[in-house]
């Protein structure tokens, strides 16, 4: 005896997988959205630690040449003020630098650092004459865009205060 089944084609299983399908662009398109949310934070994570670097590298150069930081602006800078190149290369063991020499030097250095690693960086050093120390204030901002909900740049601030 022979047994005959009769199949019905009813289209079940194709939209299960549809569904299937459908549920796991959705779950793609989230993990992309989440992943691009951290890289956005992430980047902006750099900045700030690359901000904290700068800070104390000029702070760093201003203590190794104490008799410029010391007694003189040399060291002082605004925002939007224009550094020009350094006239010396101070960095050449060959080459004997003033104080004076190596205050342009230095700020030559850091104003390039500045541009070159943050985005549209501006930088200022300021100073506060007490009776027995100076306090210098370094204020770095930079344009981060890690809000996705405001198209416009925003301009991130980040001040350190030392003691010279």
């Amino acid at each position: 005896m022979r047994v005959t089944l009769k199949q019905h084609c009813t289209g079940t299983t194709l939209i299960e997988v549809m569904v299937t399908v459908v549920i796991l662009a959705i779950s793609l398109i989230g993990i992309a959205g989440l992943q691009v949310f951290g890289v956005r934070h992430n980047h902006s994570a750099y900045l700030r630690s690359q901000s904290t670097i700068l800070a104390y590298d000029i702070l760093d150069r201003m203590r190794a040449n104490r008799t410029m930081s010391a007694t003189t602006s040399a060291y002082l800078l605004n925002f939007g003020d224009f550094v020009p190149p350094a006239g010396t290369d101070c960095s050449d063991d060959s080459q004997t630098c003033t104080p004076l020499e190596i205050a342009q030097y230095d700020m030559s250095q850091w104003a390039t650092a500045v541009a070159g690693v943050m985005p549209l960086g501006e930088a200022q050093i300021q100073v506060q004459d007490l009776p027995d120390r100076r306090i210098y204030t370094i204020s770095l901002k930079w344009r981060d865009r890690r809000d996705t909900n405001d198209p416009e740049e925003i301009i991130t601030p980040f001040v350190y205060r030392a003691e010279l």
